[in-house]
Formats: C-alpha cells, sequence, structure tokens
C-alpha cells in the first residue's frame, strides 16, 4: 500500500485548480476552494439546449 506523504499547499492547490476547483477564498478562519462554479454563459446555452431538444 502506498504511503501518503505530506505536500507544499502550493502543490495542492495547484492540483486542485487542475481537477476545476475556483478559488482559494477567504471565507472565516480558513481558506477553501468551491467545485462546480455555474455562471450566467453556462446556465444560459444549457436552457438553449434544452430548449432546441423539446
Amino acid at each position: 500500500m502506498p504511503t501518503i506523504k505530506p505536500i507544499k499547499r502550493k502543490e495542492l492547490i495547484y492540483c486542485l485548480q487542475q481537477l476545476n476547483f475556483k478559488g482559494p477564498y477567504s471565507g472565516g478562519k480558513h481558506q477553501f476552494m468551491v467545485k462546480g462554479i455555474r455562471n450566467k454563459e453556462q446556465e444560459t446555452r444549457e436552457k438553449t439546449l434544452l430548449g432546441t431538444l423539446s
């Protein structure tokens, strides 16, 4: 079984960003990252696609 070793914070953030996480954002005592932020352009595109399928 592979051992888990510590990694640097910058390396962790870089890896999470490669997995489409956004951030880090400040919040309370800790920073956090979010996956799956939707913007207006994506919502408009999906509504258009759903409208054409109906």
